[in-house]
């Protein structure tokens, strides 16, 4: 092939294989990126260390961030029967829910029930003060800004909700958005809370 006949291949290609290469590059990009900020069901340096969500299941000890105060760990906090529930104020699925959480955690304290709503938003300071004050969550609230216990847990989407035992065994996981206090989870929780005394 003459040398004017090979430019002129190059000159036809070059539009046909340079948004190919964009494209392979911004893929491979964002695939490192999301890598980067969702993990790959283990924390950085802790290989092996993802928990296993499921019904039967037991919990170790986590560590859970108070919203505006300590570090506390899940022990100091639960109750005879404990909600787990990850949650953003973005989220309109957990926005919904949240007043059917709030009414469940007041009819229900006195007997033993502990509710730990986790935070999953990005900056905390500046959305949770105004959300928690409208919906009357004046109760401690914990955040996981890093996002670290929800890639532990491997949480990939929320509402997320876990229902534990006194020994921090799970007994429920709802992946959807439900009305807390209809009659039909009401029951199934004084079943979990008789059951625990």
């Amino acid at each position: 092939m003459a040398p004017a006949q090979s430019q002129s291949v190059l000159r036809k290609l070059i539009p046909v294989v340079a948004p190919i290469a964009v494209i392979i590059g911004l893929t491979l990009g964002a695939l490192g990126w999301i890598k980067a900020r969702y993990g790959t069901g283990h924390g950085p340096g802790r290989p092996g260390d993802a928990i296993s969500l499921s019904v039967g299941s037991t919990l170790p000890d986590l560590v859970l961030h108070e919203f505006g105060g300590p570090k506390r760990t899940l022990s100091q906090v639960a109750g005879r029967v404990t909600i787990l529930n990850f949650w953003a104020t973005w989220c309109t699925a957990c926005v919904t829910e949240m007043p059917t959480f709030v009414r469940l955690r007041q009819d229900y304290l006195e007997r033993g029930l502990a509710f730990i709503p986790v935070s999953v938003d990005e900056s905390p300071d500046s959305v949770l003060p105004r959300f928690l004050g409208t919906y009357g969550m004046d109760f401690p609230n914990y955040i996981d800004v890093k996002q670290d216990l929800s890639e532990r847990l491997g949480i990939v989407a929320i509402p997320l909700t876990i229902v534990l035992d006194k020994d921090r065994k799970i007994v429920f996981i709802e992946d959807q958005e439900k009305d807390w206090s209809a009659p039909e989870f009401r029951k199934r929780l004084d079943s979990w809370l008789t059951h625990q005394q």
